[in-house]
């Protein structure tokens, strides 16, 4: 049972080590939570004039042969260019771009045909109003459009003027790529959005645009976000690892507990058996063992050790079993040979507990608890210190129970006459300490039934 108790004593520790460091984590885990967070909800953009590694918007033109040509059935007597226009969105943040859009102003009248693969809403100012609508301009319905246009043919053809906007909102299918955008550390990064414009210049002027954006980063990205990670991971396996192993501990200990009731209903069984050879020593040998733990605490043992001399001195009278009940029971005073034959219940109890490895200690305790601390006493004699501490504590246990309860050959004392007995045998009889202790102890020990 030490070493159980010695374990959980450690797993107390390694408890309250755990709780102090998750709830450093979680605490600074939390802290950089609302940091993410806080970065997560940023409202960014980007124009021609920021300075930033994050985000890159590039509006050119498509370049290739097929991507201009000229138009002169829109009015009759001016020539339209169209273009296709390619807008490069590049995300170089290390995290994902949520919610973007690209706001174009135009810088002068112009003509919107085509745009993919997204949608786009379109601003137009007239009269002192405004027009605007959202419109996927690859699929269409000629007749729901409420803005100022016109059809060449198949062609159609929204009037933008000076100072009017358009913003394209990127299309949301996964299988599309537009968004959310992921960055160029894990991924493409990037996506084309293309614009048919038509003006009566070659070129159109896209070049007064904003991205608007929001960047999204997990909790668990970048090197703080892995080192949390990992010390969330490390925390819950170590949660695990000791609730399994306080499980085990709580289960053995139950098995050590039950052996321990059985050892001790074995010993208070020794004990009766021991005192059952006389009326007047019913109960004796549970009480010295109540008294005897009672002076272990007082001279400063611990409660493991003062359990020991507790189980210890519920046998120091079992060599009792080898005497005669008639001198046992006894109503006179023992003659000699009689005295003889009692003391060899030290030595006989001694023998019986001799192969004891439960019990530490048990053996001196039967051996010794008659030897006095001036060498008068037996079987051997012992001086003082000689004589090993638990049966000096034993001795003066045994030596107050036979005085406070009736023997044959005599009635119990009275408290004084206990008392004066005991000083008077100090240094004699017992070791001075143990009387010390037993009056520090008193009232608890007279409690004792």
């Amino acid at each position: 049972m030490d070493r159980v108790n010695v374990v959980k004593k450690v797993m107390k520790y390694v408890w309250i080590v755990w709780g102090v460091f998750s709830i450093l984590v979680l605490f600074h885990f939390l802290m950089h939570g609302i940091r993410v967070n806080k970065y997560n909800e940023k409202n960014r953009k980007l124009t021609p004039t920021s300075i930033t590694t994050e985000a890159e918007l590039n509006i050119h033109p498509r370049g290739q042969m097929t991507d201009s040509w000229e138009k002169d059935d829109a009015f009759p007597d001016k020539l339209l260019y169209a273009k296709i226009y390619e807008a490069t969105v590049v995300n170089r943040s290390g995290s994902t771009m949520t919610n973007w859009d690209i706001r174009i102003q135009m810088k002068e009248d112009c003509y919107l045909n085509s745009s993919w693969c997204g949608t786009v809403e379109v601003h137009q100012f007239l009269n002192g109003g405004e027009l605007t609508q959202t419109i996927d301009l690859r699929d269409y319905d000629r007749n729901k459009i409420t803005l100022n246009h016109f059809f060449v043919g198949q062609d159609l053809m929204i009037i933008l003027h000076k100072n009017d906007y358009i913003i394209y909102h990127p299309n949301k299918k996964a299988s599309i790529g537009e968004r959310p955008l992921r960055s160029t550390a894990d991924y493409a990064g990037e996506v084309n959005v293309g614009f048919i414009m038509y003006n009566e210049r070659e070129e159109t002027d896209l070049s007064d645009y904003v991205l608007h954006y929001r960047l999204h980063k997990s909790l668990f990205s970048g090197t703080v976000g892995n080192t949390f990670a990992v010390l969330l991971s490390l925390s819950g396996l170590l949660f695990l690892f000791m609730l399994f192993l306080s499980l085990i501990i709580l289960r053995f200990e139950g098995k050590i507990s039950f052996q321990e009731r059985v050892m001790e209903e074995s010993l208070h069984l020794c004990a009766a058996l021991g005192d059952s050879k006389s009326v007047f020593s019913n109960g004796h040998s549970q009480r010295v063992a109540h008294y005897s733990k009672i002076l272990a605490e007082s001279v400063g043992m611990d409660e493991n050790d003062s359990e020991i001399v507790y189980r210890a001195a519920l046998l120091h009278d079992i060599g009792n079993y080898y005497v005669p009940d008639q001198i046992l029971s006894k109503p006179t005073e023992l003659s000699k040979e009689e005295m003889e034959i009692v003391k060899t219940h030290t030595t006989k109890g001694a023998q019986i507990v001799a192969d004891m490895e439960t019990t530490p200690y048990v053996m001196e305790t039967v051996l010794f608890h008659h030897e006095w601390y001036n060498g008068e006493g037996y079987p051997m004699g012992k001086v003082g210190e000689e004589i090993p501490l638990i049966a000096r504590i034993v001795s003066v246990a045994e030596a107050y129970d036979a005085m406070s309860h009736h023997r044959p050959y005599r009635k119990k004392l009275k408290e004084e006459q206990i008392f004066d007995e005991l000083e008077k045998m100090r240094e004699k009889q017992f070791d001075p300490a143990v009387v010390d202790a037993f009056f520090d102890g008193y009232e608890r020990i007279k409690g004792v039934e």
